[in-house]
Order: structure tokens, then sequence, then C-alpha cells
């Protein structure tokens, strides 16, 4: 049977939770404070631990996601020019991850990378980027395509599973999964119907999405 685990999590607007789940067994989400302030909490190997953020007020965060050995912790601070910031929980360090915005981050199996979405033009069009989690060497351009946001990788850390939103009319939107490959533009379609899919997540055998 499904068991609780925590019940004090986030919310960003009325739908979408604000946590994230490592393979090694790490578990990082966003707790309300009253007024729409909230601060990480970790649940993991050495306890529960909360952590305001070094250097900023309680403030509205978004878009956590946490790296496969728990580590680290890239989370939206949407004050802050919407961009994404790298929150090291060891050193307690906060860095900022992204310049000109970035949403929807998620770390390869090996966590070396992110992806997530970002402008990739002068023009403000969006796209698919991977970056290096230490921040060496230039962003990479994985997907020029609107509205993509990553989800999961494939446990080689090649190929990524992300939502794409299909506006359906002018007051609601309908939502379809996808993959790429690193190197290849190509997107295949793993559900895109009727219906509104979203937010896959792969298994670490890389053998069934949920």
């Amino acid at each position: 049977d499904a068991a609780t685990l925590v019940t004090d999590v986030s919310l960003s607007g009325s739908t979408v939770h604000e946590f994230s789940v490592s393979p090694a067994g790490w578990m990082v989400y966003e707790i309300a404070r009253g007024n729409g302030a909230e601060m990480l909490r970790t649940v993991g190997p050495d306890g529960v631990n909360d952590f305001p953020l070094p250097g900023r007020a309680a403030t509205n965060l978004e878009d956590v996601a946490v790296a496969p050995d728990g580590s680290k912790i890239v989370v939206r601070i949407p004050a802050a020019t919407q961009d994404l910031w790298m929150f090291d929980r060891r050193r307690g360090t906060l860095e900022r991850f992204t310049v000109d915005g970035g949403m929807s981050p998620a770390w390869t199996p090996d966590g070396k990378r992110v992806a997530y979405l970002a402008p990739v033009d002068s023009q403000g069009r969006q796209g698919v980027v991977v970056q290096n989690a230490d921040q060496s060497g230039a962003p990479q351009v994985l997907l020029r395509r609107d509205n993509v946001f990553p989800n999961s990788w494939t446990p080689d850390g090649r190929t990524l599973l992300f939502t794409v939103t299909r506006v359906a009319n002018s007051i609601s939107s309908s939502y379809d999964i996808g993959q790429v490959t690193v190197g290849d533009t190509a997107i295949t379609w793993l559900l895109n119907s009727d219906f509104s899919e979203r937010q896959p997540q792969l298994s670490p055998d890389g053998k069934w999405a949920l």
C-alpha cells in the first residue's frame, strides 16, 4: 500500500508539488513558511534538515531538483529574474547557475550536467539547454523549441525525456511527452494524444516511465 512520507510539501500554483527525489535516497522539498515564503527541507541518510538559502530572505521557490548524490540542489528563485541557482548543501553556498532565466532543471544520472528550459537566442525563443554542474564550458543547446520542460534522463545520460505544451484553445493547454538524444535534434514522441500527459520519470534501469 502507498505510505505517506511527508505532508507539508509546497505547491507551485494550485497543482504542481515542489519536491525532488534522487536515486541515492535523498528527498528535497519546499515547505511553506507563511505569506508565500518558503525554504528547503532535505530528508536522507543524515536525517531531516531545513535550509534557508544563504544571503536571501525567505522567498518563493520553484523547480527544485536534487543532485543524484544529494550534495547539491538546483532551485528557481522567481524574484531573482527567474534564474536557476545552485545550492551546495554541504558547503552552505548559493551560486547563480543561469544568467538569462531558466526553469525545469533535470540532473543527469552521473550528477555532472543539468538540463533546463531557457532562452536560446536574442529574440527570446526558448529551448532545452545542457550545462555542466560545475559551470565549466559553454551551455549546449540540445533542442530549439518553445515550452519544452526537461524531466528525466535515460541511465546513460544520453537521452532526455521532456514535457511539451500543446495549446488546446485560448484558455487551456494540454501536454505531450517526447524524448531527444544529445547530438540529434529529432524528437521521438512517447505519448502524443488528445489527453494530457506530463512530467515523465524514468526508473533506474530505464525500462519504465512514470
